[in-house]
């Protein structure tokens, strides 16, 4: 039962630490994908408008995002559910890739209101505080990961690696 807690808790973290990853990486590129697009005015007015309403009102602005975003994601599971899987795959990746994005960009212009209010604030700081828990949660795997991708990189590769290498190729030929 303690290897299927650990299990479990070792699935979350992973989950966590993955999501903040996206989180990270989605976030600059949506802002480099808005300074291209040709709505510049409307972010300069989404700026204005965020600086003048209150805290409350711009958690508000979170909700349109989520209401377009998650009807895609039950979407998804529709198409699970009739055999589509490859399309139900693609529908969840490009609503959660979108939406992450989104919500980085939009936690972005939203990030000093949000957090003048105490119990967000509050809240996330709880959840900075998880992330660090399941960042070093996955640390040892990772370091396994990456270890053996070190070892597998074809300078540092042993003879036998080389050798099955050179049989995966001759059968390749053949084939």
């Amino acid at each position: 039962m303690r290897a299927l807690s650990r299990a479990f808790w070792f699935t979350i973290a992973a989950i966590f630490v993955l999501e903040a990853w996206l989180w990270d990486r989605l976030g600059p590129i949506v802002h480099r994908l808005v300074a291209l697009l040709p709505i510049r005015p409307l972010r300069l007015w989404l700026e204005k408008i965020i600086a003048t309403i209150p805290p409350w009102a711009a958690l508000a602005l979170f909700v349109p995002p989520l209401l377009v975003l998650e009807p895609l994601k039950i979407a998804a599971l529709w198409l699970f559910a009739q055999g589509h899987i490859i399309a139900g795959i693609a529908v969840f990746a490009v609503a959660k890739v979108v939406g992450l994005g989104l919500l980085a960009w939009l936690f972005d212009l939203t990030r000093d209101k949000l957090l003048s209010m105490a119990w967000f604030a509050q809240g996330h700081a709880l959840v900075l505080r998880g992330l660090s828990w399941a960042r070093a949660m996955v640390a040892p795997f990772r370091e396994k990961i990456a270890s053996l991708v070190w070892l597998l990189r074809r300078e540092r590769r042993s003879r036998f690696f080389k050798h099955l290498s050179r049989l995966r190729q001759k059968a390749r030929a053949a084939g």
